[in-house]
């Protein structure tokens, strides 16, 4: 399977994902470094193979949290390629 075709399975699969957290009452939240980083910064990052470029592109891609004022649950996700 070609990358191309993996990110469309991989795009539609967080889309469902997302929904469903958010219809169980978890509010979801995007942490990707692609989207909260400056352009430059991001390309950078993507170029360089040292331990901190591999640490920040492989962070959680989302997080979720639902819970009252006594009990709370955190949700960390991470898509790993095949």
């Amino acid at each position: 399977m070609g990358f191309y075709r993996r990110r469309q399975l991989h795009d539609s699969f967080e889309n469902r994902v997302y929904a469903e957290l958010e219809r169980e009452g978890f509010g979801v939240r995007d942490l990707t470094y692609h989207t909260h980083l400056d352009a430059e910064i991001v390309a950078r990052l993507q170029r360089v193979r040292t331990p901190t470029a591999l640490l920040v592109r492989t962070r959680a891609v989302a997080i979720g949290t639902i819970g009252t004022t006594r009990v709370r649950a955190v949700l960390r996700s991470r898509a790993l390629g095949c």
